[in-house]
């Protein structure tokens, strides 16, 4: 599964919970670092951000962006 693949790859830390409890923003560690917005319900990944894109994590009001 794709989860595996990246789980696989980093050391990652939870940066975050969305206000609706339905999304968990990881970051990983590595030679890249990555945000990634999971859906926990779904087990599905919607959205990957470059480490720098973040300057301090939070959610949006609709739970499905980051800044």
């Amino acid at each position: 599964s794709i989860m595996t693949q990246w789980c696989s790859r980093s050391v990652y830390s939870v940066e975050g919970i969305s206000p609706d409890g339905q999304y968990l923003a990881l970051v990983s560690y590595g030679l890249q670092g990555y945000v990634i917005l999971l859906n926990i319900n779904a087990g599905q990944i919607v959205g990957v951000y470059p480490a720098s894109y973040v300057n301090h994590l939070r959610f949006s009001a609709d739970s499905r962006k980051i800044f």
